[in-house]
């Protein structure tokens, strides 16, 4: 027998045995990378969807998710943690801020926000332009409205509640004494 017979029955059964478990340690990266891809689509699907309602728990969560699936060390990730903590950062100063909701703090989370959206669809193969993650939202004025409402009603509440304010208690009297003599007698079956 020369060799190269030799050669290759040995790496023929090599291959039989390593082929399969080739195959098997390629599979399982693949569906690892593709675990991780729909983590991270989901992340980015949530706060493209909640970037208008920034206090909704689904957006915050999303947030907070971040630096747990965008953990990779190619520059686009970086992107996107970097974006990230400034962002953050951003959200810290908010809470010292003495007017967070003055219009030029408003506009500097809607700036970052905007950055980071933008860095993690390029992270996920979008290409998106920031008129159209600022812009590109709908979301009906009254759902501002009932939000800012129902906060103001909450704080209301927490400031009666931590006996910081008064509980407005108005007395009055009772339907039968407001009721006019006339109406008492129609009221009334006469015999």
């Amino acid at each position: 027998m020369d060799i190269t017979a030799i050669s290759l029955g040995v790496g023929a059964i090599v291959a039989t045995f390593t082929g399969p478990i080739m195959a098997l340690r390629i599979q399982r990266k693949l569906d690892r990378e593709r675990v991780s891809s729909d983590r991270k689509m989901a992340i980015f699907r949530t706060l493209m969807s909640f970037r208008l309602q920034a206090l909704n728990p689904r957006y915050i969560e999303a947030l907070n998710l971040i630096d747990i699936e965008f953990c990779g060390t190619d520059s686009k990730e970086e992107n996107v943690r970097r974006d990230w903590k400034l962002l953050l950062n951003h959200f810290f100063d908010l809470n010292k801020a003495e007017n967070p909701n003055s219009e030029p703090l408003r506009e500097r989370t809607t700036e970052l926000t905007a950055r980071l959206l933008m860095s993690m669809g390029k992270a996920l193969n979008y290409d998106f332009d920031e008129v159209k993650v600022r812009k590109g939202a709908y979301s009906p004025l009254g759902n501002e409205e009932v939000e800012n409402e129902l906060h103001a009603l909450r704080r209301a509440l927490l400031s009666v509640l931590a006996g910081n304010k008064p509980f407005p208690v108005q007395v009055i009297e009772p339907l039968q004494s407001r009721l006019s003599p006339l109406s008492n007698n129609i009221a009334s079956p006469q015999r």
